[in-house]
C-alpha cells in the first residue's frame, strides 16, 4: 500500500434468488438471480462500490465503471517515483484498450492473462532461484518465467501503436500445481511482489463467501 495512491480490488459473483422471483425477473422460467460487481478498498477491504447487474452477459461491460482513471497520464508514476493507483481484478475484466488507458493515466494493474490475449514477447527477465532461496516467494508461487511483452497494436510500430507501452507476463505455478499467467504494467517491482499482489486479489473471494454464508445473500 505504501507504493500506491490507492489499491482497489474488484470482481463479480453470481447471486441466486428464490425461484419464486423468476417471473418477476423475466430472465428464466425456472430460476432467478443477479450478479454483484463489487469494488473493495485493498487496504482495509471496505466496500467502495457495488453494481447489481444482469445474471448473464459479460463482466467486461462494467470494466470502465469500476475504474477511477485520472484525466491526464502521470509519467513519474509510470516509473514508480510517484504513487499511482493500483487495480487488482480477475480476467473477466479484460480489454487491451482499457489496459492502455490505465497505464496512460499513470495507474497500474495486476490481473490474470485472458486466454483471448496473445502477447508478443520481447525479452526474458531473470527469475528468482527458488533452490538458492526457499523463501524467495512469500506468496508460495513458483515463478517459471518473467517476460516483457507488447499488446495489441503496440506489438508493431507500423500499426500505429505506442512504442513506450510495455507490459509483463509472469508464468507461475501456484500451490495447487496449476500454472497461470499474470499480466501487469508494473515493470519495476520484483516478481515476488507481483505474485503477492495477485494473491491479495483473492481476498475479495472471502468477502463474497461472507456475503453468501454469513449474510445469506442468496436467500
Amino acid at each position: 500500500a505504501d507504493l500506491f495512491g490507492t489499491v482497489d480490488l474488484f470482481d463479480a459473483t453470481q447471486i441466486e434468488l428464490p425461484p419464486s422471483l423468476a417471473d418477476w425477473q423475466e430472465t428464466s422460467e425456472e430460476k432467478s438471480g443477479f450478479k454483484l460487481q463489487l469494488k473493495l478498498d485493498g487496504t482495509d477491504r471496505q466496500f467502495k462500490e457495488a453494481l447489481i447487474t444482469k445474471p448473464d452477459g459479460n463482466d467486461n461491460d462494467y470494466f470502465d465503471d469500476l475504474l477511477d482513471l485520472s484525466e491526464e497520464g502521470n509519467e513519474e508514476g509510470q516509473s514508480g517515483e510517484e504513487a499511482g493507483d493500483l487495480y487488482l481484478f480477475d480476467c473477466g475484466y479484460w480489454s487491451i484498450d482499457t489496459y492502455h488507458r490505465i497505464g496512460d493515466a499513470g495507474d497500474f494493474f495486476v490481473t490474470k492473462l485472458h486466454g483471448n490475449i496473445k502477447p508478443e514477447t520481447a525479452c526474458e527477465r531473470p527469475v528468482p532461484d527458488r533452490a538458492a532461496d526457499p523463501e524467495a516467494n512469500a506468496a508460495d508461487y513458483r515463478v517459471l518465467s518473467d517476460q516483457y511483452v507488447r499488446l495489441g497494436d503496440d506489438r508493431t510500430d507500423r500499426d500505429g501503436g505506442d512504442p513506450d507501452r510495455w507490459y509483463r507476463v509472469l508464468t507461475v505455478e501456484v500451490s495447487t500445481e496449476e500454472k497461470i499467467q499474470i499480466l501487469t504494467n508494473l515493470l519495476w517491482l520484483d516478481a515476488e511482489q507481483i505474485c503477492r499482489l495477485y494473491k491479495h486479489r483473492w481476498s475479495i473471494e472471502i468477502v463474497f463467501r461472507w456475503l453468501k454464508d454469513r449474510m445469506q445473500l442468496d436467500q
